[in-house]
């Protein structure tokens, strides 16, 4: 999408300038790339939104709990007393429920105790680990918009240095000096947007995650 609004600004720009000499005139995507370092941050940052927000999708997909066939197969597992063959389930079937139900098995030995303790431990890493992506989103989004900020302020500057010598030139900079935070509005916007409802809905995951793994957990016997 941002390549697409690139190519569209470049072709805007080349159809408004007029014939003569001013057709010499940089081009607004070349000029854009005037701060490389702006423009690989933003690109740095768009990569890494990517890989937070992918997460977040799983995390938000958790609460699906899986399907109906798997949890009722789990609980037969558990019913018959298959224990290894649970926790190889639930190694298989990685999800929410199934790391605190996994984690109880692998401590059953210990007593109800110890299964507890290894919920509650699980519990507290897998809301910690939710949090920090929350967390990483709201700096990731800041941070694309300073990085833009910056970039806007280092090509406006770059267009009053040249509008002495070249005032064609100037203009296209003038204009490219906008690219760096549009794109920094497209990595952050949809940050704020997944963050908002990461932070929304998180709370509920955990408290249906924790209702569903007990029910199963309670048919394990310490």
């Amino acid at each position: 999408a941002t390549g697409a609004w690139w190519l569209l600004l470049v072709r805007q720009a080349w159809g408004e300038a007029p014939p003569g000499p001013i057709e010499e005139e940089a081009p607004l995507l070349a000029a854009a790339f005037e701060s490389p370092v702006v423009t690989l941050t933003l690109a740095l940052c768009a990569f890494y939104e990517s890989y937070l927000i992918w997460g977040c999708i799983q995390t938000l997909a958790a609460a699906r709990m899986g399907s109906a066939f798997d949890i009722v197969e789990l609980e037969k597992l558990l019913d018959d007393k298959r224990y290894s063959e649970a926790a190889s389930f639930c190694e298989a079937r990685s999800r929410y429920y199934t790391r605190l139900v996994g984690a109880a098995l692998n401590a059953a030995h210990g007593g109800k105790a110890a299964m507890q303790l290894a919920v509650d431990t699980m519990i507290e890493t897998e809301e910690r680990r939710g949090m920090d992506r929350v967390h990483a989103l709201g700096t990731l989004a800041g941070v694309g918009l300073l990085v833009g900020l910056f970039g806007l302020s280092v090509n406006a500057f770059h267009a009053l240095a040249v509008l002495d010598q070249d005032r064609a030139l100037h203009l296209t900079l003038a204009r490219a000096s906008f690219l760096a935070p549009g794109f920094a509005c497209i990595v952050a916007i949809p940050s704020f947007l997944m963050e908002a409802t990461y932070r929304r809905r998180l709370p509920q995951i955990h408290a249906r995650v924790r209702h569903e793994a007990g029910r199963l957990i309670a048919r394990i016997e310490g």
